[in-house]
């Protein structure tokens, strides 16, 4: 996240990361310059979430939808979320959430 609020073209690695998301423990992103580029030039940004919100984002959309959301779908949705309440978002602006993990040994899912 500091690359990001820092203005830096790339990410320092994250040392010792640690976090219920093991899909997105990744001491350093491959595509981060990439990635840092695109958000910048399509006028988006970047938030943080914890593992608490990314579960019960998870378990809001199992819940509701039906739809087996792995915790780092769940980041996703806790992350857009954030940036509704930020201001980041508009009311009825379509944005679309990668659910980039799987499901696999996540015991909270009950749908």
């Amino acid at each position: 996240m500091s690359a990001w609020e820092e203005g830096l073209e790339t990410a320092e690695p994250w040392e010792s990361p640690h976090t219920e998301a093991w899909g997105l423990r990744v001491p350093s992103a491959r595509g981060d310059k990439l990635m840092l580029r695109a958000l910048r030039a399509s006028g988006g940004g970047a938030v943080t979430v914890d593992d608490r919100d990314m579960r019960v984002e998870g378990r809001r959309v199992a819940s509701a939808d039906g739809v087996a959301v792995s915790i780092e779908g769940g980041a996703t949705l806790a992350a857009a979320a954030r940036l509704r309440e930020q201001g980041d978002l508009a009311a009825g602006e379509t944005v679309v959430l990668f659910n980039t993990g799987n499901l696999g040994n996540y015991g909270w899912y009950t749908g």
